[in-house]
C-alpha cells in the first residue's frame, strides 16, 4: 500500500512536467526541485544507493564538481555559485525517472498525459494563428505565436522538446498493438511538424525539420514509399503554407533572403575594416551596423568570442556573460561587448563563460552521454529513443542561434530528452544489472 502511494506520487510529479514548463520556470523549477528532494528522501529511506555507482551519473558528477570550481573562478562569484550550485537537482531527477521506468513497467503511462497537453498546445498554435488570440484570449504583441508563454516567443522550441518523443511513443503503440501501416502517425507528425514552422521561429523550424528528416530516414518501420509519401506531403504542404501566409513568407523568405542579400554589404564593410590598420577594433559602430543589416546574432557571437579571447583559458564563469557585457557603471562598458543575457550560441556561450578547459569539459562529457549508447538503440523497435538522441544531437548544431543552454527552462528540456534516452529502454536504463 505505502509503495503504491509513493509511486502514485511520483507518477503525478513526473506527469505535470510539460504542464508546469507551460505555466512558468519558476514551477517548473519548483517541481523538478520536489522530485530531486523526495526522490534524495526515498533512497534514505530504501537505502538504495546503486544509481550512484553508475558511470552515467558519474559523468554527470564531473560537471557538477566542475561548475562548483567555475563559481570560483567566476567574475561574480555568487551569481556564479546560485547557479551552479542548484545543478545536482537535474542529476537527481535523472536518476529518479530511470529508477521509476525501470521499477514499474506501467510509468510510461506519463507520455498519454504528456501526450494530451502537447496536443493541446499543437492546436492552440493553429487556434492563434488563425484567430490572432491564444484558447485563452491573449493575443500576441509580435505578431508571433506566442500561446501559453503569452509575452515569450518559445512555444515552437517547447513543442519541438516533446515532438519527436511523442512520435517515437505513437510508433511503438502502433507497431505491438495494431501493427498496421503507419499513416495516422505521419499524418500527426506533420501537424506537429508544422504547427512548429507557423510560430516562426526559425531556428526551432529548422532544428525539427533536420529532426524530422533524421528520425524517419533511420525508422525501419517505414517501407521506402511510406517514407516517400510523407517527404513529398512536407514539401506540398509548406508551399502551401508560405503561399497563403504572409508571415511564413515573411520569416522564411523575405528576412532570410534580406539577410543573404545584404551579406554582400557586410563582407564589403569588413574588407574594407580589415584593409585599414588604424580601423580594425571592433566598436559600437560595428554592432549597430550589423544589427542595421541583420547580423545582430553575429555581433553577440563576436561579443562572445571577445569576451573568450580576453580570459580564454576558465570564462567568466557560468552566467556571467551578462555581468560583464551589461556593468553597471558607464565607464566600464567594453565596445567589444553587446549587451545581452548571453552570446544567443552555445558554443560561444560555452567560450565566453566557461573558457576552453570547461568547454572541453562540457562537451566531451555531453557527448559521451548521448552517443556512448548508439550502438545499443535499436532502432526498430526504441523509436522514443531514437527522438530523444536526434533532439540532445541538434542542441549542439553550430551557426544556428540557440537560448542560454544553463537557463532553467532549456536546461529542463535538455534533461528531459537526456533522461529518457536512458530511462525507457530496460537495456540502457542505469538500474539494469546487467
Amino acid at each position: 500500500m505505502k509503495q503504491d502511494i509513493i509511486y502514485k506520487y511520483f507518477f503525478v510529479l513526473f506527469s505535470i512536467i510539460p504542464i508546469s514548463l507551460l505555466v512558468g520556470s519558476a514551477v517548473s523549477a519548483i517541481n523538478i526541485l520536489l522530485i530531486a528532494i523526495s526522490f534524495l528522501i526515498y533512497s534514505f529511506y530504501k537505502k538504495e544507493w546503486k544509481w550512484l555507482k553508475d558511470n552515467n551519473v558519474k559523468l554527470l558528477f564531473i560537471i557538477y564538481f566542475y561548475l562548483i570550481i567555475n563559481s570560483f573562478l567566476s567574475v561574480d562569484f555568487y551569481s556564479g555559485l546560485s547557479r551552479n550550485f542548484g545543478f545536482i537537482r537535474l542529476i537527481l531527477f535523472f536518476a529518479a525517472l530511470n529508477y521509476f521506468f525501470y521499477k514499474y513497467q506501467k510509468f510510461n503511462r506519463i507520455f498519454v498525459i504528456w501526450i494530451v497537453v502537447i496536443f493541446i498546445a499543437v492546436a492552440d498554435v493553429y487556434f492563434e494563428t488563425f484567430t490572432g488570440k491564444n484558447m485563452l484570449g491573449h493575443g500576441a504583441d509580435h505578431n508571433r505565436v506566442e500561446s501559453f508563454f503569452r509575452d515569450e516567443q518559445k512555444i515552437g522550441g517547447y513543442i519541438f522538446c516533446f515532438y519527436l518523443l511523442m512520435i517515437g511513443y505513437f510508433l511503438n503503440f502502433f507497431k505491438f498493438k495494431f501493427k498496421k501501416n503507419n499513416y495516422f502517425v505521419l499524418v500527426i507528425s506533420i501537424l506537429i511538424l508544422f504547427s512548429i514552422i507557423v510560430t516562426g521561429e526559425r531556428s526551432n523550424s529548422i532544428k525539427a525539420i533536420i529532426a524530422f528528416l533524421i528520425f524517419f530516414s533511420l525508422n525501419n518501420s517505414l517501407l521506402f514509399r511510406e517514407k516517400l509519401t510523407l517527404f513529398v506531403a512536407i514539401l506540398i504542404m509548406f508551399g502551401l503554407v508560405y503561399a497563403n501566409s504572409e508571415f511564413v513568407k515573411l520569416r522564411f523568405g523575405k528576412q532570410l533572403f534580406w539577410k543573404v542579400q545584404s551579406l554582400n554589404n557586410y563582407i564589403d564593410y569588413f574588407k574594407h575594416k580589415l584593409s585599414n590598420d588604424n580601423d580594425k577594433k571592433f566598436s559600437l559602430d560595428d554592432d549597430v551596423f550589423l544589427r542595421t543589416v541583420g547580423f545582430k546574432y553575429f555581433s553577440l557571437s563576436h561579443s562572445g568570442y571577445m569576451i573568450f579571447k580576453k580570459h580564454p583559458y576558465f570564462g567568466v564563469g557560468n552566467k556571467n556573460y551578462r555581468v560583464v557585457a551589461c556593468p553597471k557603471k558607464v565607464e566600464d562598458w567594453n565596445p567589444d561587448y553587446v549587451c545581452n543575457s548571453h552570446p544567443h550560441q552555445i558554443y560561444f556561450e560555452f567560450l565566453s563563460e566557461h573558457g576552453i578547459v570547461g568547454t572541453t569539459i562540457l562537451l566531451v562529457v555531453f557527448f559521451i552521454l548521448i552517443f556512448k549508447i548508439l550502438r545499443k538503440i535499436s532502432i526498430r523497435d526504441q523509436y522514443i529513443q531514437l527522438g530523444s538522441m536526434i533532439y540532445l544531437a541538434l542542441f549542439f548544431i553550430p551557426i544556428l542561434p540557440s537560448g542560454a543552454f544553463f537557463n532553467d527552462y532549456y536546461l529542463t528540456l535538455f534533461f528531459i530528452n537526456l533522461s529518457l534516452l536512458y530511462a525507457c529502454n530496460r537495456d540502457t536504463n542505469i538500474f539494469n544489472d546487467n
